[in-house]
C-alpha cells in the first residue's frame, strides 16, 4: 500500500493520527505505518477466506490500520520485532472487535453451528471415535456436500486466536471459552488463565491428526487458508471446512473440560 490513501472505516478515526512523530527514531506515524503495514496484511489474509459477501475486505484492512495506530499510541517507543509482536496483537483485536460489531454471522448460521456441534458430539460419543463426515451428515439427514458447506460457514466463528480465549461464567453458572476482548473477561486472574491454557492444550491434543494440524497451522503458525491449502495440498475451501470441524470439536472438548474442572 502506498501514498496517502489508506483504507479506513467510515468513522475516519485514523484521520489526524498518521503524521505526528512517534518514537523509534522520530519517524512520523505515516512512515511507521508504511514500515509495519505487513502486520495488517498478514492479519487480513487470515480472515479473508472467512469473510461473507457483505463484509468488504478493504474495510477490514482499515480496522487493521486502526489497530496499528493503537499500537503506536501505546507502544510507539518500541521498534523492530518487539514492536511488531505487540502491533500484531492490537491489529488482530481491532479486526475481531469490528467483525463482532458487524454481526458477520447470520442468526440462522449461528443456530447451525450449535446444531453441528451437537451432532458431532452425539455421534462421536456413540462411536467412541472421531466421526466421519458421512456419519455426521446421516445424523443431520443432509448430504455430505451440504454438511461441508455448513462446516465452511462454521469456520467463521472460530477466527479468534486460541491464546486469547478465556473462561466466561454465565448467570446460570455455566462456563464457556470466549475471546479476551469480551468485557466479562477483564478480571481474569493468572491462575484462571493458566488453567485455560492447560485445558486448551489438552483439548487440542485430543483432536484427530488432520484437525490438529490445521489448528496448528492457522493459530500458531498464523497461516491463511490459502497457505494451508498449499502446505497440505488441498483446496482452500477444504482447509476452511477442516478448520470449522476442528473448531466444533475444540468447543465440545473445552465444554467437557470446564464441566470436569467445576465438578
Amino acid at each position: 500500500m502506498s501514498g496517502e490513501a489508506w483504507p479506513t472505516p467510515g468513522d475516519q478515526e485514523g484521520v489526524g493520527r498518521r503524521d505526528r512523530p512517534v518514537g523509534a527514531g522520530g519517524l512520523s506515524r505515516h512512515a511507521r505505518i508504511q514500515e509495519h503495514i505487513g502486520v495488517v496484511h498478514r492479519a487480513v489474509r487470515r480472515v479473508t477466506g472467512c469473510l461473507p459477501p457483505h463484509v468488504d475486505e478493504a474495510e477490514v484492512v482499515g480496522y487493521g490500520i486502526l489497530g496499528l495506530l493503537d499500537a503506536l499510541d501505546r507502544h510507539g517507543d518500541l521498534s523492530g520485532a518487539e514492536f511488531e509482536a505487540v502491533a500484531a496483537e492490537c491489529v488482530w483485536q481491532r479486526i475481531l472487535e469490528a467483525l463482532r460489531d458487524m454481526d458477520w454471522l447470520a442468526t440462522e448460521a449461528r443456530g447451525r453451528v450449535r446444531e453441528l456441534q451437537l451432532a458431532y458430539d452425539t455421534v462421536e460419543r456413540m462411536l467412541g471415535r472421531p466421526a466421519t463426515e458421512d456419519e455426521v451428515a446421516a445424523r443431520l439427514e443432509v448430504t455430505r456436500e451440504k454438511l461441508c458447506e455448513w462446516l465452511e460457514e462454521a469456520s467463521r466463528t472460530f477466527v479468534a486466536c486460541l491464546d486469547q480465549l478465556v473462561w466466561v461464567e454465565t448467570a446460570e453458572g455455566d462456563r464457556y471459552a470466549a475471546p479476551l476482548s469480551e468485557p466479562a473477561t477483564s478480571d481474569l486472574g493468572p491462575e484462571q488463565r493458566e488453567e485455560l491454557e492447560r485445558l486448551l492444550a489438552e483439548a487440542i491434543s485430543k483432536l484427530p491428526q488432520e484437525d490438529r494440524l490445521v489448528v496448528t497451522l492457522y493459530y500458531y503458525e498464523e497461516l491463511s487458508f490459502r497457505e494451508i491449502s498449499e502446505v497440505l495440498d488441498i483446496s482452500e475451501k477444504r482447509a476452511a471446512q477442516i478448520h470449522g470441524r476442528a473448531g466444533l470439536r475444540l468447543r465440545a472438548n473445552l465444554a467437557q473440560a470446564a464441566q470436569a474442572a467445576a465438578a
